[in-house]
């Protein structure tokens, strides 16, 4: 009995040491699962102290987001009103290039036009200047004819003058001729008495001597009558050479007078003729100046239209640009108020050409006005 008792002490004493280890085995085990909930639990507290002060920066953090936001919200809104002002200029700086497109195409107009005239201005010229070579030409001719015509003329009124003076030299003998004809006719009365008279002694038996001797000798009948044909075919001769001179210096007085109008009429043609070449070359050299001033303004046109044409694709890339970045939610252009201020000192130097061109114009204008 007290062997089995011992035995069964012994068998508790087992179990109880058994017990005893593995309740210090367990012990272990909890002091190490304590140790390491401690240490967990030092982890979580220094965890939940780094939690807490991180959440107290991400407050304060948070707070500093909020006054951010508030100052993007209120940078936002200015932007917005900016970007509403930036539209409000895109829409002028829209209507100012629909402006500037307008003028553009009015200046292309008026440059087609310009051109089409100078052109036709200078077709005009080239026919102008063509038709008046050949009137100077033909006017040219025509007066050298006409100075040929008036040599001409000269030289017959010199020749008719002389003729006449010749003519008048000769008429100094007809007085001659005529007392010579006049004295022949008194001898033939005086003989044809002197005959009639001896005719009648000779047919009157009564009257005494019927003859008488006479020294030398009696021409008959045909050689006084020859002699009288003679003397008038020469008076006839004499006096028909004085009515052909009359008249031939009748025609020749009137050719001259004829000639002289002629003269006078051609030299008036001639005077108007030259007042017409007169008034065509300065009419062209008006029109050589008005074609001038006319490839000037071209010329300023033709360099005032590059710059537009640059001005316009710079200003269409910039409203290009501009839109996009207001469709993105980005401010309009970054430097507005430069580009403002370079667009506003553009327009300033495009008023200041036109404003030079345009005066430019008028001294032109002024100056052709004073030559005329």
């Amino acid at each position: 009995m007290v062997r089995l008792a011992c035995n069964q002490y012994i068998a508790l004493k087992q179990n109880s040491d058994q017990q005893v280890a593995e309740m210090m085995e367990r012990h272990k085990i909890l002091a190490n699962e304590v140790e390491i909930l401690r240490l967990q639990a030092e982890a979580k507290a220094k965890a939940i102290e780094k939690r807490s002060l991180q959440m107290q920066k991400e407050v304060e953090q948070r707070g500093l987001l909020r006054l951010e936001q508030s100052r993007l919200i209120q940078k936002v809104k200015e932007e917005s009103q900016l970007m509403e002002e930036y539209v409000v200029e895109i829409d002028r700086l829209n209507n100012v290039i629909n402006v500037l497109e307008k003028e553009m195409l009015n200046t292309k107009r008026v440059y087609q036009t310009a051109i089409e005239s100078r052109n036709l201005t200078g077709i005009q010229l080239i026919d102008r200047q063509a038709q008046d070579k050949d009137t100077e030409k033909k006017s040219q001719r025509a007066l050298h004819e006409k100075e040929q015509d008036v040599n001409t003329l000269r030289l017959q009124l010199q020749e008719v003058e002389r003729q006449l003076l010749s003519k008048k030299r000769r008429a100094k003998e007809v007085p001659i001729l005529t007392a010579e004809v006049e004295n022949l006719k008194t001898q033939l009365q005086e003989e044809k008495r002197l005959a009639e008279n001896i005719s009648r002694k000779l047919e009157n038996p009564t009257e005494g001597r019927q003859w008488q001797e006479l020294g030398g000798e009696d021409p008959d009948m045909e050689t006084l009558e020859a002699k009288y044909r003679v003397i008038e075919q020469r008076f006839r001769s004499v006096k028909s050479e004085l009515i052909d001179q009359d008249l031939r210096l009748e025609d020749l007085t009137e050719l001259t007078e004829k000639q002289k109008a002629r003269a006078a009429e051609e030299h008036s043609d001639a005077i108007r003729i030259r007042s017409e070449i007169l008034r065509l070359h300065g009419k062209l050299i008006e029109m050589n100046r008005r074609m001038k001033v006319t490839m000037s303004e071209l010329t300023l046109y033709k360099e005032y239209l590059p710059r537009l044409k640059q001005l316009q694709a710079e200003i269409a890339q910039s409203v290009e640009n501009a839109r996009e970045n207001v469709f993105f939610g980005r401010p309009a252009t970054p430097n507005a108020e430069e580009e403002l201020a370079d667009m506003l000192k553009r327009e300033v130097a495009r008023n200041q050409i036109l404003y030079a061109a345009k005066l430019r114009t008028l001294e032109e204008q002024r100056e052709v006005t004073t030559l005329r």
